[in-house]
């Protein structure tokens, strides 16, 4: 279901899909009348979307690909972790569907052999989550592989280790965070 709110032109502008905020930085939420009273992602505040406003928003968004988040993960929680599911496809009608734990650890499958043929990181920096009962944002990554989501606050987020020419993204989105959150 679409979310639409009016901005300061008058004009009636899609925002967002249910909580994804896709055309909407938590920045902007006081150009636009709409009533965020509840759970939702907003789109990264990237620097060279800065000009766009709330509703005009290219889509699919882009994340910030994260290069050492299995450093945020416990071997205990790693061991622990829900899978979510990774669909591969051979290109001739055959669907396999694989329990991923995130490039974390490979499925064990009984009959099958797996495994790395390399790693490429698979997490991305993709939302600033507004959780609407503490008033607080954090950020939400989430695994390119199967779109399982995590949040993390903004002590976690200023370790991720990003693409050179992302790091002053991340530096002013923890910034932003931490300056919100420290005035509720």
């Amino acid at each position: 279901m679409g979310e639409f709110a009016k901005n300061r032109k008058g004009e009636t502008v899609k925002i967002g899909t249910c909580e994804m905020m896709y055309y909407i930085r938590h920045d902007q939420i006081k150009t636009v009348e709409y009533d965020f009273s509840f759970d939702c992602y907003f789109r990264l505040q990237i620097e060279s979307e800065n000009k766009v406003e709330a509703g005009y928003f290219d889509y699919p968004q882009k994340g910030i690909l994260i290069y050492n988040a299995e450093k945020f993960f416990t071997h205990e929680q790693v061991d622990t972790l829900k899978p979510g599911i990774d669909q591969i496809n051979n290109g001739h009608g055959i669907l396999i569907n694989l329990p991923c734990y995130h490039n974390l650890k490979l499925p064990d499958i009984k009959g099958l052999n797996i495994h790395f043929n390399g790693k490429s990181p698979v997490f991305e920096l993709k939302y600033i989550f507004y959780k609407h009962s503490e008033n607080k944002l954090y950020f939400a990554i989430e695994c390119k592989c199967c779109g399982t989501m995590f949040i993390c606050d903004a002590d976690e987020a200023r370790q991720f280790t990003v693409e050179f020419e992302r790091n002053d993204d991340l530096k002013k989105m923890v910034e932003y965070v931490e300056e919100y959150n420290s005035k509720q």
